[in-house]
């Protein structure tokens, strides 16, 4: 009988207990760490910097807020450099130093802040076309400080060949014209 008696207890006083520490239609408060709130204060003033959404066929500015990529940080954020309205404009004289480029084109994808190590950088990622002085078409696309207009790194470059077709006899054999 002691044993009935301590089965059935147990779990009602477990109930009780349960009952009167959290109350029905009673939400249970969540409590927020100090670095949560570090996080949503670093997003908040993230979200609010301004894109610049400059391109050479229109120099409108944008409002939109940069997309955070690379290491997510709760702490404090270091912003090493600033968003300079004529960015495009140092890159393109960049690019010009290179040698002879016509029909030059650069577009802007989308405006980051790359963070690293709590450090973070404003970028633009554009893509980037023109013609050499040979007349082959050239294209990739970059990643370039919004400040200097420094290229930091390139990719998908795109390299045009103007090959013959090869030509092949009936027997299978390769002959050029």
């Amino acid at each position: 009988m002691k044993k009935k008696k301590k089965v059935v207890l147990l779990p009602l006083s477990l109930a009780l207990l349960t009952f009167f520490l959290v109350r029905p239609g009673e939400e249970t408060p969540v409590k927020i760490t100090q670095t949560e709130k570090a996080a949503q204060k670093i997003n908040r003033a993230i979200a609010s910097i301004p894109a610049t959404n400059l391109t050479s066929k229109s120099k409108s500015h944008s409002t939109q807020p940069r997309e955070i990529v690379g290491e997510k940080h709760a702490g404090q954020l270091k912003i090493i450099n600033q968003v300079n309205q004529s960015w495009q404009q140092l890159y393109q004289k960049r690019l010009n130093q290179q040698g002879e480029l016509s029909e030059l084109s650069i577009e802007l994808k989308r405006s980051l802040l790359k963070v690293k190590k709590g450090i973070g950088r404003n970028l633009e990622h554009v893509k980037v076309s023109f013609k050499r002085a040979d007349g082959s078409p050239f294209s990739f696309e970059a990643l370039v400080d919004s400040q200097t207009g420094s290229p930091i790194q390139t990719w998908n470059k795109t390299h045009y060949e103007f090959n013959q077709d090869l030509k092949l006899d009936p027997s299978g054999k390769i002959y050029r014209e």
